[in-house]
């Protein structure tokens, strides 16, 4: 993902390479629970994304030098392509 920050600056989120960690789990509550760790040069992320099997999903997004941020919407199959 990338995005711009207020002000029109090009300070959006931007990850590059692999994750550091990885890790999806299944709760209790029968959702799944992604966890990845990434470090950028200045900067350090962790984000979680749920997703239930209604189609809802959260991303919340932590940094040590930023405002957490979070998300809330739905995940969608995309649409199949015809050959």
């Amino acid at each position: 993902y990338g995005g711009v920050g207020y002000g029109g600056s090009d300070s959006g989120l931007h990850f590059k390479g692999k994750p550091d960690d990885f890790t999806v789990e299944k709760n209790r509550k029968a959702n799944y629970q992604v966890t990845v760790n990434v470090s950028e040069s200045t900067d350090n992320f962790r984000l979680f994304l749920t997703v239930s099997f209604d189609g809802s999903a959260s991303l919340s997004i932590s940094s040590n030098n930023r405002e957490s941020i979070s998300y809330v919407g739905e995940i969608t199959a995309p649409e199949r392509e015809n050959n």
